[in-house]
């Protein structure tokens, strides 16, 4: 019998990493359990087995690809003749080569730049993660070199930042971000200035750290850099 055609919200993540390995649910109706099953992603690639979780569900483990592209998944077996389940997308490992900034309070919500290079623009399933299991979803993928991620709460200390295009294949670039005590500003001097501007204003407070990215905002005004 034929198996009918899933849409492509069935297969789950619908998309992967040319390297491969990427576990991917098939879900659908009345598949038997036997051990014939097998998914083929591209009609010139290699089957792979298929795992039988339930009758509504099955799961597959993408090969490597040549390139990246969308291809047709397949799937056969005894009492399956060969039919589309859904498309899967193939891209190239993301790389990740730093963030900006490289550290923030451990309260959590600092706007995290993420730069690096085969982001996939707008992936839906994107996210960021902080250390070994804080796991956030990306803010936007504007770009296939930026992710811009909202770091969570963590206790003080160095993490490694990751991201995931598809909610199961994170990078492993081991770019550091470190948390620390929330900055506190106790006091400025002078406390007032002329309209124009120009104006050297010494910031008293704590928690400071030496970076290229400290700032100061007045008000609603644009930031100016800050010297440490």
């Amino acid at each position: 019998r034929a198996l009918p055609a899933l849409l492509r919200s069935s297969v789950n993540p619908a998309l992967g990493p040319t390297s491969g390995a990427t576990s991917v649910t098939i879900s659908g109706e009345g598949f038997e359990q036997n051990d014939d099953l097998v998914c083929t992603f591209g009609h010139s690639a290699p089957a792979v087995a298929a795992t039988w979780l339930s009758s509504t569900a099955l799961r597959c483990d993408s090969p490597p690809a040549g390139g990246a592209g969308v291809v047709d998944l397949l799937l056969s077996g005894r009492g399956v003749s060969a039919a589309a389940a859904a498309e899967f997308e193939y891209y190239a490992p993301p790389r990740i080569e730093r963030t900006t900034p490289t550290h923030g309070p451990a309260v959590g919500g600092t706007l995290v730049l993420v730069s690096g290079t085969g982001f996939v623009v707008d992936a839906p399933a994107a996210m960021c993660r902080f250390g070994a299991d804080a796991v956030v979803p990306a803010g936007s993928v504007p770009a296939a070199t930026t992710v811009l991620c909202q770091a969570p709460s963590h206790k003080a200390g160095e993490v490694t930042v990751e991201v995931t295009m598809n909610n199961v294949d994170f990078t492993s670039d081991g770019v550091r971000f470190t948390y620390g005590a929330a900055v506190a500003v106790h006091a400025v001097s002078p406390y007032s200035g002329p309209v124009s501007g120009g104006t050297v204003v010494r910031v008293h407070g704590e928690h400071y750290t030496a970076d290229a990215a400290l700032a100061c905002r007045f008000g609603g005004a644009s930031v100016s850099p800050a010297v440490f």
